[in-house]
């Protein structure tokens, strides 16, 4: 069954629950009707399962008493029914309509079949009560029935920018070219050039001209022996293969936000696939753009624009001549990586609508050629990076890793750890970090806040005799941000580590890896990757809304990569969590430290949000793996007192970002971020 018809069953339900029973129907119901629908002849798509549902609704116990004392079968009953479904007194030849129906599920079918009955029907929430992730195909191919996935237009008057495309054609191909060919003429307000490659059989059979004639754009046949790698002279250029298509107007909205970032060099832009029924899936809705995103493969499989300009200026390396070899998605994976080397992130644009609908049967890149390529470019280009397969710790499968290189001289850690009370974890915490860990230049500062028990008191005894490690009394009401700014006047370290006491190493190589990260160009925070004691996730990153703070998946199985592989590469974000969170002395010099009005919440997304608007970047890697208890360190009682704090640090923390935080750019604005899922985002 096809989402449309998936979409009809839904539809036929509720608008007969609102006419007979004043309604929507609940999850349960509605998965029990829907199931008998589809199990009539015909799969209840015609006019006599209608009349079947409505017969089903009206034998229930509810409608009898619902409409106890009510005479049914009164010829005013339907003409009132009628009114109560659609707030408006039916016409001359409805009312006729009405008469004419022989039985209450007669006239509660003719009533539910009212098209207005069904205009404020939302079929996707029904369905999905609770949301759905974008992996699942089903919801996403319903939910794009009644949601736009391309922004408005933002430009009154159109840019006079071009783009040139090449599809190249191979024998077998034409029916999925001429798809492609169809969807342009779909975009036919902006100016385009097709150069379309391909045999004279090929292009005789493709009947090209009936598109060439349409709107602005013009198709340029092409013989595969005389085409170059970017033929044409508009300022941008991309590639389609063939059984691509272009979503309607997506051309036009592209140029809106080309025009809009007049310095651009590439262009990537979200896509799905499209079925031979028309239902789309496989969505692939992309986060912002980060350098790592494209050296593990991502960000160039879809459809993408190169800036001509900058095409002009790579024309004297070889790494260009390079990039013509091979099929279509490897020329695109090695043109990005020439185009994007060394190019601020700011004139990389993500176009977040889907642009483009791939064919169902479209391969790209395997993993192994994509790492391939990605090495051939980092030895020639960047050597001082590796690029390896790697397993994540819990997990099974391997994932790209990019190594970023340390410099001769290791840089100094100093880590803070506050602490009270809890000797069972500030042990296991420092035995780990001082004798499990890979890492000799480094120093802990023990913030001891006011502890009391013997058992704690004899540790901090214990630990201070090492000389790597000192203790720091401070004996005052809980405030996280105040204790780490204290300790942080205390060290000397050039790098500093903001490190909970419930946590636990899991491998020796975790604070090298998040060194590593730490000196990468712009990086001012660095955040590690957290499991529960359960190898579930509870730290991959924190998503902004509206609304406050949450963490990315925060639940997912530690083997999950998660969608478009988020748990499982290193990327750039808005947030980490504070419970591991590398810092440079002087990224936190320069925006003054934490916010000591923020005692308990949102303290560490505050930090992160100034360190980027300081010019930094905050980046995750999911290779520092750490188990983390979560709330060990202040505990989990929540009494009203602590509510009202959560509540009022997280209105400053709003008050103060809100701008930035309605729009999280490392999530795609078609996405809603919950404390356990990424979800379809629905109309508000």
């Amino acid at each position: 069954m096809t989402a449309r018809q998936e979409r009809e069953i839904i539809l036929r339900v509720a608008a007969v629950f609102r006419v007979g029973l004043g309604r929507d129907p609940e999850p349960q119901a509605l998965a029990h009707f829907t199931h008998r629908l589809k199990s009539l002849p015909g799969g209840g798509q015609d006019e006599k399962g209608l009349a079947q549902l409505a017969e089903w609704v009206v034998a229930s116990p509810e409608f009898r008493a619902r409409h106890e004392g009510t005479d049914v079968l009164a010829s005013e009953w339907g003409p009132a029914v009628f009114r109560a479904a659609t707030g408006r007194f039916p016409v001359a030849e409805e009312y006729r309509d009405l008469r004419a129906c022989i039985s209450p599920s007669a006239i509660v079918a003719y009533v539910a079949a009212r098209s207005e009955l069904r205009e404020d029907i939302d079929v996707f929430r029904l369905r999905y009560s609770l949301g759905a992730p974008p992996w699942d195909d089903g919801a996403y191919a319903l939910w794009t029935l009644q949601h736009a996935t391309l922004p408005l237009c933002s430009c009154v008057v159109r840019p006079e920018i071009t783009v040139d495309l090449c599809l190249s054609v191979q024998p077998g191909e034409e029916a999925a070219a001429r798809a492609t060919l169809a969807s342009l003429a779909t975009n036919s307000d902006v100016g385009w050039t097709l150069y379309l490659v391909g045999s004279f059989a090929v292009l005789a059979a493709l009947e090209w001209e009936s598109v060439a004639s349409c709107g602005q754009g013009r198709i340029v046949p092409i013989l595969p022996d005389v085409a170059s790698l970017c033929p044409g002279e508009a300022p941008f250029f991309g590639w389609l293969e063939a059984g691509d298509r272009l979503a309607d107007g997506a051309l036009s909205r592209i140029v809106d936000a080309l025009a809009a970032h007049p310095q651009a060099v590439f262009l990537f832009a979200d896509d799905d696939r499209i079925d031979a029924m028309g239902d789309r899936g496989d969505a692939r809705l992309h986060s912002g753009w980060s350098m790592d995103q494209l050296l593990v493969g991502e960000a160039t499989d879809g459809f993408c624009l190169f800036s001509r300009t900058r095409l002009d200026e790579l024309r004297q390396e070889d790494w260009l001549s390079v990039a013509s070899e091979g099929d279509m998605a490897a020329k695109r994976l090695r043109l990005a990586l020439a185009v994007t080397e060394e190019i601020a992130p700011e004139r990389i644009v993500h176009f977040p609508g889907v642009a483009c609908h791939r064919a169902s049967d479209r391969r790209g890149l395997g993993t192994e050629q994509e790492m391939h390529l990605v090495r051939r470019y980092l030895a020639s280009h960047r050597p001082e990076l590796r690029l390896e397969q790697a397993r994540l710790v819990g997990g099974r499968a391997e994932h790209p890793r990019v190594i970023y290189p340390l410099p001769t001289r290791r840089p100094h850690v100093s880590i803070i750890v506050p602490t009270r009370d809890r000797a069972e974890y500030l042990r296991t915490c420092l035995q780990d970090v001082l004798h499990e860990t890979a890492w000799e230049e480094l120093d802990v500062l023990v913030l001891d806040n006011g502890s009391r028990e013997d058992e704690m008191l004899r540790l901090l005894d214990d630990v201070a005799r090492d000389p790597r490690v000192r203790v720091l009394t401070c004996d005052e009401p809980f405030n996280w941000s105040r204790l780490n700014n204290a300790g942080v006047a205390a060290t000397r370290g050039e790098l500093v580590l903001l490190l909970n006491d419930d946590v636990a190493i899991r491998h020796p190589d975790w604070l090298e890896e998040m060194v590593r990260q730490a000196l990468r160009p712009g990086v001012g925070i660095v955040g590690a990757r957290l499991l529960y004691p359960d190898d579930t996730i509870q730290h991959a990153g924190v998503a902004l809304s509206e609304d406050g703070a949450a963490h990315l998946l925060r639940g997912a199985a530690a083997d999950d990569a998660g969608y478009l592989g988020q748990l499982a590469r290193q990327r750039d974000l808005m947030a980490v969590t504070g419970a591991c969170l590398m810092v440079h002395r002087d990224a936190l010099e320069q925006v003054g430290g934490l916010d000591e009005e923020l005692e308990v919440a949102c303290n560490d997304i505050d930090l992160c949000l100034r360190v980027i608007a300081a010019g930094r970047r905050v980046v995750w890697t999911p290779f520092a793996t750490l188990t983390h208890v979560d709330g060990g360190t202040r505990g989990t009682t929540q009494t009203p007192e602590t509510i009202v704090r959560h509540w009022r640090e997280t209105a400053r923390l709003v008050g103060r970002w809100g701008a930035w935080m309605r729009r999280d750019a490392v999530v795609s604005p078609f996405l809603r971020v919950t404390e356990h899922s990424l979800l379809l985002r629905e109309n508000e």
